[in-house]
């Protein structure tokens, strides 16, 4: 039996295909993706999508934490220690509304395009575990308004302060 040139050549490349997988050289097309609940130190409640929209600016809020895809988040890292937000219900980004400089500005989700107002840092805060979550185009905290304690709060950026004792640490996230 002879073999020709064009099938010795896909021969080797599946041996190199076959070579770099098994050395990890590329990561599947199908890399799970890991989603964690953002929960707030002082109401308890987890960082939400209202209504588990999908639309470009739909406001997120703090909801009682129930599991859903509209309160699962991921970290996509941009540079400088600073990552990007994205929710599992619509594949959009934790943004700053209009990259407003504003206290009190609206928290939203908004497609990923790697503005400034879309990156957040840790730092920590008064809490240890419970970091402060910091918008790069501002360096304002993520905190709920008005420090309430109820469903569907409105997430924003506020100044960040003293988070000692006596404080309600509104601006305190955990990732689970």
């Amino acid at each position: 039996m002879r073999i020709n040139a064009a099938m010795r050549f896909a021969g080797l490349a599946a041996m190199a295909v076959l070579a770099c997988s098994s050395l990890g050289a590329a990561a599947p097309a199908n890399a799970a993706t890991t989603y964690q609940t953002l929960r707030n130190w002082h109401s308890g409640k987890c960082l939400d999508v209202a209504g588990g929209s999908q639309a470009d600016g739909a406001r997120v809020q703090q909801y009682t934490c129930n599991g859903t895809p509209a309160q699962k988040w991921t970290k996509d890292p941009t540079d400088s220690g600073y990552f990007q937000l994205e929710v599992a219900v619509s594949g959009d980004c934790l943004t700053v509304r209009n990259a407003s400089q504003a206290d009190n500005a609206p928290v939203v989700q908004e497609p990923c395009n790697g503005d400034y107002n879309q990156q957040w840092i840790e730092v920590p805060s008064g809490v240890v575990g419970w970091p402060f979550l910091i918008a790069r185009h501002s360096g304002k905290v993520l905190t709920i308004l008005s420090e309430s304690l109820l469903d569907r709060a409105q997430a924003v950026q506020y100044a960040p302060g003293y988070d000692g004792p006596g404080t309600l640490h509104a601006g305190d996230w955990q990732f689970q």
